[in-house]
């Protein structure tokens, strides 16, 4: 036994790599540190290495692997087959937490888009960050587009504001407050705050701030904080991110 371990010790070696990356592969996809991370639905990681792969071989990625494309291709696609079996091992969990996602978004936009409905993105295998989308009473898809920058450094979505104008919605509550953010989230980037985050909510004179924060440190933070401003009645008029 000794003999053959000395014999086959680099193989053995690069076979527990590649099993441990696929590990990490399966655990990464399914963390919630980071929106560009997580991936919601079934065979998240083996989805994720084949989005590498096809990132490589378009010459669509970061300039960060730049230099080592081919040491990138070559990792995703051993820790594919791996990826496979671990995901399918993981798929029970998958499906029950992907049911109690969807039971939280659907009961967010009951109570404050009561008229619309949540329906999953049928592409959510190719496009990560958007599992749900919105539906009209008419059975339409509502695209709110996407924020961006003004010439004062802050983030705005005027489709988005206008949007959520339309719907009156009134925030009285700190709860509230994080409750309209994570229906933003919804809206805009079709997905929700993961476990490992929570929501701190602060009240100004005419607006709330709403930050994402780690339920761990209670000190690191997820993207920007969210300003929601409101008319004298309490209703949601603009959304502002810093």
């Amino acid at each position: 036994m000794l003999f053959f371990i000395k014999k086959n010790r680099v193989l053995i070696v690069f076979f527990v790599f590649v099993l441990l990356s696929a590990g990490c592969s399966s655990v990464l996809t399914r963390t919630d540190n980071a929106y560009d991370t997580v991936q919601p639905g079934v065979y998240s990681s083996t989805r994720n290495d084949f989005k590498i792969m096809t990132s490589v071989a378009k010459r669509d990625y970061d300039s960060e692997i730049i230099g080592v494309e081919s040491a990138v291709f070559t990792f995703a696609a051993l820790d594919t087959p791996l990826a496979f079996v671990l995901d399918t091992i993981l798929l029970p969990f998958d499906l029950l937490q992907n049911r109690r996602d969807g039971e939280i978004a659907a009961s967010i936009i009951q109570k404050y888009l009561p008229e619309y409905y949540l329906a999953k993105n049928p592409n959510s295998h190719k496009e990560a960050e958007s599992y749900f989308f919105l539906v009209s009473p008419k059975g339409e898809q509502i695209n709110l587009g996407d924020r961006f920058m003004t010439d004062s450094g802050h983030y705005v979505n005027p489709k988005l504001d206008s949007f959520l104008r339309q719907q009156s919605i009134k925030i009285e509550t700190a709860d509230q407050a994080a409750e309209v953010v994570a229906l933003i989230d919804l809206l805009v980037y079709g997905r929700l705050l993961g476990k490992k985050w929570t929501y701190q909510v602060v009240k100004q004179t005419d607006s709330w701030s709403v930050s994402k924060i780690s339920r761990k440190s209670e000190k690191d933070t997820l993207g920007m904080r969210c300003e929601l401003q409101l008319n004298a009645s309490s209703v949601l008029k603009n959304v502002i991110w810093r």
